[in-house]
């Protein structure tokens, strides 16, 4: 591998952990709250987009939609049930 591909490799998985690295800080200045759940969906993102290329056999750039797809929907999910469990406890 030449020296640009080692950069953009970098680069790529730098934005990667300054993205997760966001939603932490976010998420606890405003909840005052540390969720470890960030990491977990980030590491789904990249099964997923990996099962997407496997299986499905889509190319790396097609991939990536349909992940960012998958986890916000799953993310929206969550959140819905835990919104209506913690209504129905209140």
């Amino acid at each position: 591998m030449n020296v640009a591909q080692q950069l953009i490799n970098g680069l790529v998985l730098a934005s990667g952990y300054a993205c997760v690295a966001i939603g932490w800080t976010v998420l606890l200045g405003a909840a005052r709250l540390v969720n470890f759940a960030h990491g977990q969906l980030y590491m789904l993102g990249a099964f997923v987009a990996w099962a997407a290329m496997d299986r499905a056999g889509l190319p790396y750039w097609a991939s990536i939609p349909v992940a960012v797809v998958a986890v916000g929907l799953l993310g929206v999910a969550m959140q819905r049930l835990m919104n209506r469990l913690m209504l129905e406890h209140n």
